[in-house]
């Protein structure tokens, strides 16, 4: 007899949000405790992230095989026992007596410590999800032959913990009092986890009945290999196409602070929707637009001047269409119940080699963003197929679009007519126009279609390409690096996304001349100045080492010496076919690869009498080098009468009140300087004022904010009366930060400012 109980189905619900919320809440809060520990190298949170989804995957194979070689009941308690044992290892906390070693890569160490730390907990958590559905189909609910719903509450669980961490919980609790709450959700996890036992031991029925649902979400019984692989692969396509947008966004677009929490957000709204009992989208509208979207989405992604706003929604559309596509596929060939531990065992299977390609493959094996636009095309060939058979015509499938790639790709090699459609911009959207009504003519069949989308993807970038060619790309796991010659053939610039770490002019003669932030009129120059008028020889360190343009205050009798995170970076500084500031200034100076925090933790002997740190203005900042014991460790090595001079340039955040609240904190001696390399008149036209700035950055001399610490006044020398420095402002609101609390939200800039000098 089956129940109604709206009991059963809620205490189910609950128990399956809160894992989720403890689950996604553990990574970003474990990772923050080990980065002062590790520091900023993109191996600690890929490693970090390897393990999570291994432990991940280990638990839904845990969930299958459990279910399978023991009675669910028997199995509930298995994991009540499991779930107690978890206790042993709250509150979460780094391993005692655990030091990261000296030499070699820390990768294994650091992966025993996050099993030793949390690995119990986020195991029992990891299976939660299959195994309380499982749980679910042995009750007597009405529902229970089809309990993916509560896949729909989990994903929810999801979204709330990823908005609420930046926005409720780091903001406004340190890392020790998040493990304490952490620990006492938990606990109350574990009691919803015995009441969801105790109602399957009540309502307990040995197999549950397979129900008529409707053709629109029949359960599949006959689970074969070919299903299985399809399961892996609907998996792994949206997987690898989130960490692609969100890579391609944060880097090409708009590198904005937490933004890559849109796409995520997106990412597991799509399967809230798609496993609930009535999708607020039907698939089958899906399906219908989603060729539309991809057609018009590689067209409108290539038209010049494209607005922000409108390439962040293009992106952000097409990706929740294909992710809705994919998943709504998976919901739709979902088994019945006896299979569901398996289908989440296998795509979760799949998920894990999405996100690994992306992660540590693609770097290594591609020099630009390729992952993303395959990831599309993988979409395309896997769309359903609409009154279409699959089989038969699979030679047309293949030839028509390598047709079309022939026409394209002789319109781009013939020099002439290449020439002719560049320059004529009306002529260049005519061909795209052309070959996208060809290509979404390919939609009725995937694999027709995928290859056309392939060779438009190919054609419109050959187009763009021909027009903004890159001289050097450097790709590693910290991005892609490019040094492209400015429109005007004067300069070399070294950029990272939307950020230039550096620019130098190819004139000899002004080799020596450092650009953009560190202009010699500026504050590094005015700071270098100072420090000049006393002969002595100077100790100068400098984080952050970009194309090298601070090389150039070093004199002869001085000793400099870098510290960069990215052996990419500092390749580059050396090609002398584009930068020249090492090899005139400071051939003999030395760069310390690593982390700049450890580097310095690690050299108790070093002092500097003035020290650089260059590492806030690309916009997705290291906040462990911005904590209370980063600046108590900077002191260290400094001089009595030492110097630490921070570049806190940034689009996005204002990090005054940060470094204000430390010096005050810390009694500190502090100034700021927000320099703008034009000075108006406050009534000057602001179209003259607009004109002149845009001069100076055509000439790569740019504002820049820099923030001054010393142990006292006097160590300020002159630079304490300068009244191009002025005090800083400190803010409570926005908190002391230490390694132990940071607050990225209070700081970012909500509106774009408007300053001047």
């Amino acid at each position: 007899m089956y129940s109604d109980s709206k009991t059963i189905p809620l205490v189910f619900t609950s128990a399956l949000a809160m894992s989720a919320i403890l689950l996604f809440w553990v990574q970003p809060m474990f990772a923050k405790m080990v980065l002062p520990m590790l520091g900023g190298a993109p191996a600690v949170w890929n490693t970090a992230m390897v393990f999570f989804q291994a432990v991940l995957l280990f638990g839904y194979a845990y969930a299958h095989y459990s279910t399978q070689f023991l009675d669910v009941r028997r199995q509930s308690a298995l994991h009540l026992f499991l779930l107690a044992a978890a206790f042993v290892s709250l509150p979460i906390s780094v391993a005692a007596n655990w030091s990261p070693p000296t030499e070699g890569t820390p990768t294994l160490w650091l992966l025993a410590l996050l099993a030793v730390s949390i690995g119990l907990p986020f195991f029992v958590l990891s299976a939660t999800a299959p195994l309380l559905q499982k749980w679910f189909a042995h009750t007597n609910h009405r529902d229970a032959s089809n309990p993916y719903f509560l896949y729909a509450a989990s994903n929810f669980g999801s979204i709330v913990i990823l908005l609420a961490y930046p926005l409720l919980l780091e903001p406004f609790l340190g890392l020790t009092e998040q493990t304490e709450a952490w620990t006492i959700v938990y606990a109350g996890f574990a009691v919803l986890m015995v009441a969801c036992a105790y109602l399957l031991k009540r309502c307990f029925v040995a197999d549950a009945p397979i129900r008529h649902l409707g053709s629109t979400t029949e359960l599949r019984s006959d689970v074969g290999w070919k299903l299985r692989l399809r399961w892996v692969i609907l998996a792994f396509i949206p997987s690898s196409l989130l960490l692609g947008v969100t890579n391609h966004i944060t880097t090409d677009i708009a590198s904005v602070p937490l933004f890559w929490v849109v796409p995520l957000v997106l990412f597991l709204l799509t399967f809230v929707i798609v496993f609930s009992k009535k999708p607020a989208i039907k698939h089958k509208w899906i399906v219908s637009v989603h060729a539309y979207f991809i057609v018009a989405f590689v067209f409108i992604l290539y038209v010049p001047l494209l607005s922000v706003r409108i390439s962040l929604l293009l992106h952000l559309g097409m990706f929740f269409v294909t992710a809705m596509l994919c998943h709504g596929e998976l919901a739709k060939h979902r088994p019945t119940a006896s299979h569901l531990t398996e289908f989440y065992l296998w795509m979760s299977f799949g998920g894990v080699i999405g996100g690994a390609f992306n992660a540590l493959l693609a770097p290594v094996i591609f020099h630009s963003n390729l992952e993303y636009p395959i990831a599309i095309v993988m979409a395309c060939a896997i769309r359903p197929t609409r009154g279409v058979k699959r089989n038969g015509e699979w030679k047309l499938d293949i030839a028509l679009p390598l047709l079309v790639g022939m026409v394209v790709l002789a319109l781009l090699v013939v020099p002439d007519v290449s020439s002719w459609i560049t320059e004529h911009q009306a002529v260049s959207v005519v061909v795209a126009s052309v070959i996208g009504m060809v290509v979404f003519g390919f939609s009725p069949r995937p694999l027709r279609f995928a290859l056309g989308i392939a060779v438009l993807l190919t054609a419109m970038n050959s187009l763009v390409e021909q027009q903004r060619v890159a001289l050097l790309a450097e790709r590693n796991f910290f991005g892609i690096h490019t040094v492209k010659q400015d429109d005007s053939g004067r300069f070399f610039a070294l950029q990272h996304g939307t950020t230039i770490h550096g620019a130098q002019s190819v004139d000899p003669k002004k080799w020596r001349d450092p650009l953009t932030y560190f202009t010699r009129e500026g504050p590094a120059g005015q700071v270098f100045e100072t420090l000049h008028t006393d002969p002595k020889s100077l100790s100068v360190g400098i984080v952050g080492l970009g194309a090298g343009a601070m090389a150039c205050y070093r004199r002869p009798h001085d000793e400099l010496t870098f510290y960069e995170i990215d052996a990419a970076i500092l390749s580059v500084a050396r090609d002398t076919r584009y930068f020249h500031y090492l090899e005139q200034c400071a051939p003999d100076s030395q760069t310390i690869l690593g982390d700049a925090r450890l580097s310095l933790a690690r050299d108790p002997q070093r002092k500097f009498d003035l020290l650089v740190i260059d590492a806030f203005s690309s916009d997705s900042i290291p906040v462990h080098l911005m904590t209370r014991e980063a600046i108590e460790l900077y002191f260290k090595r400094l001089e009595n009468d030492g110097l630490l001079m921070l570049h806190i340039s940034n689009r996005y955040m204002d990090l005054e009140p940060v470094l204000a609240n430390l010096s005050q904190h810390l009694k500190l001696a502090g100034r700021i300087q927000r320099f703008f390399p034009v000075k108006m008149d406050a009534d000057a036209d602001p179209a003259v004022a607009a004109a002149a700035a845009l001069k100076q950055s055509n000439q790569f001399r740019y504002a820049s904010t820099w923030v001054l610490l010393a142990r006292d006044e006097a160590a300020l020398g002159s630079l304490a009366t300068d009244d191009r420095w002025s005090r800083l402002a400190t803010s409570p609101s926005t908190g002391l930060w230490t390694d132990d609390y940071s607050n990225i939200v209070r700081v970012m800039l909500w509106k774009t400012k408007v300053t001047s000098d």
